[in-house]
């Protein structure tokens, strides 16, 4: 079999050695942060001046002398992260052998999932160029997506979904970006993936997840908290801005897009956004999904309210809810929604019988849908009335009727997914502004917030009303024991101060202020 040019003892030597990486690195003094990561990720010892680094980098006094088969690399934009972990990649896939762990005919992987094909391409290029110059005998094939070695290891691209991994056995794992995946409905699904990968890595295979920060609040926040500046923690995170991983990048130019855009802070300074909230903790929404699925029509709880979300037969899709008032609380009967590509017609025809099934004979709609909503369900005997607030707005007030415990959802996946997504951003002048993310939806949401905030109407609870129906904890019990509802008791009690302050204040409508 094919052997490398040469075999060096560890990863920093290889760096060092023009035969190895060296000739990729000729400017490896502006990855002297990365080069002391690299040591503490194999348990290599370091000197005073580098365990202070370290300890900068990672909030630890020393690394684990084993060294980390887990590593989270939080760091700013054009730091150089990718590129390291691809080469830590290809010095695992040349210089360790797998072969000992594998069955006849089975390979070792090492997956490298981004947010796109097009973002892989990016390290598996890094992968392709190191091993050309270390080892090039040792490639037998190249594709668009994947490198096959000669030693029974293959590096491929995977898509950033929990069936990636299934059925392998994997030597690394890179996750690039992993802030910022997204599946086809717009949400990250980093936790299912990781924990469908981690039971394929071989015996001293690693994780590698390198990503910038974003929002405080998903699964590399979660790990941040759980693993940042832990002594003896055998997951390794590292928080590290631009300038310091790559002294090479310009300082100007991140001061200018800093100067123009404080969010960019993130970026670059590797800062979590303090600009960036979740609109509402998946506790709370679980809490409030006590409904069926659906209810059909029922004369007791006349009238019916409904909103709509149309779509044009574009990227959006088309969504509807229907909801009652019953006693003190808005219970929601039944959402729908159509995925592109529709037929808007068809669509609006179908919802038309809906409603008429509950007795609605008028519709909330989105504001920005223009006037073809209006003369559709014109058609069919309803009248559209688009709202007077914006999007946002309404989601603001949906928010704190949910927070007061108002709101009765369905349980709906799709519904929970679009609601946990949702963000809430800060605007000049301190205006709060909720909307998903970039390559997220909202349309469900939005149909909701409409048909809920409509059926609000006319309707002021008393602050007494309000604590009437917060849950109370019950003590003493193991907590697999306590319902989702009792469990969001804590958190809602801490946000009663805030709630109010938004009922009584100018963020929310008259017809909400007591």
């Amino acid at each position: 079999m094919p052997r490398p040019k040469a075999k060096p003892t560890n990863l920093v030597e290889a760096l060092q050695d023009r035969r190895v990486f060296g000739s990729a690195f000729s400017d490896l003094d502006s990855f002297t942060c990365w080069l002391i990561i690299i040591k503490a990720i194999f348990g290599l010892e370091l000197s005073e001046e580098e365990r202070q680094v370290f300890e900068y980098l990672t909030g630890r006094h020393h690394p684990n002398p084993e060294g980390h088969k887990r590593i989270f690399l939080v760091a700013g934009r054009r730091s150089g992260k990718s590129r390291i972990s691809s080469t830590i990649a290809v010095f695992l896939a040349l210089y360790v052998d797998w072969q000992r762990y594998l069955a006849p005919g089975e390979v070792a992987h090492i997956f490298t999932v981004s947010v796109d094909r097009a973002q892989s391409q990016v390290c598996l290029n890094y992968m392709k160029g190191l091993i050309e110059i270390a080892a090039p005998d040792l490639i037998e094939k190249v594709t668009f997506d994947s490198i096959i070695l000669k030693n029974r290891v293959t590096m491929d691209v995977r898509a950033c979904n929990y069936k990636t991994g299934r059925g392998h056995a994997c030597a690394a794992i890179l996750c690039d970006e992993i802030g910022y995946w997204q599946d086809s409905e717009g949400a990250n699904p980093a936790q299912e993936v990781i924990n469908s990968l981690l039971p394929t890595l071989l015996p001293g295979g690693m994780l590698i997840a390198a990503s910038t920060p974003r929002q405080r609040w998903g699964y590399l926040f979660s790990e941040f908290e759980a693993h940042w500046a832990k002594q003896d923690d055998p997951v390794l995170v590292l928080r590290g801005e631009t300038t310091i991983l790559n002294p090479s990048y310009s300082q100007d130019t991140i001061n200018e897009l800093i100067k123009s855009d404080p969010a960019f802070r993130a970026e670059y300074l590797a800062e979590w956004r303090s600009d960036l909230e979740q609109w509402l903790p998946r506790e709370l929404l679980l809490a409030a999904m006590s409904g069926p699925e659906l209810s059909l029509p029922d004369p007791t709880h006349q009238p019916y309210f409904a909103g709509i979300d149309p779509s044009g037969g574009g990227h959006d899709s088309y969504a509807a809810c229907i909801c009652h008032v019953e006693g003190e609380r808005i219970v929601v009967d039944r959402v729908e929604e159509r995925y592109s590509p529709l037929d808007p017609a068809q669509v609006t025809e179908e919802y038309s019988t809906i409603l008429k099934g509950y007795g609605i004979r008028r519709v909330k709609s989105d504001r920005y849908a223009g006037q073809w909503p209006v003369s559709a369900y014109a058609k069919h005997g309803l009248v559209v009335e688009p709202n007077e607030q914006s999007a946002s707005e309404l989601l603001l007030e949906l928010g704190a009727l949910i927070r007061m415990g108002r709101v009765v959802l369905p349980k709906s996946d799709r519904l929970l997914l679009q609601l946990t997504q949702l963000e809430r951003k800060v605007r000049s002048g301190g205006r709060d502004v909720v909307e998903a993310p970039v390559g997220g939806y909202d349309d469900l949401a939005c149909a909701l917030a409409s048909a809920v905030v409509e059926a609000a109407k006319g309707r002021v609870w008393t602050l007494k009303e309000q604590e009437a129906h917060l849950p109370v904890a019950q003590s003493g019990r193991p907590a697999a024991l306590i319902r989702p509802e009792e469990r969001a008791t804590k958190l809602r009690r801490t946000i009663e101060a805030e709630m109010d302050s938004f009922l009584r204040g100018e963020g929310c409508s008259p017809i909400l202020r007591r």
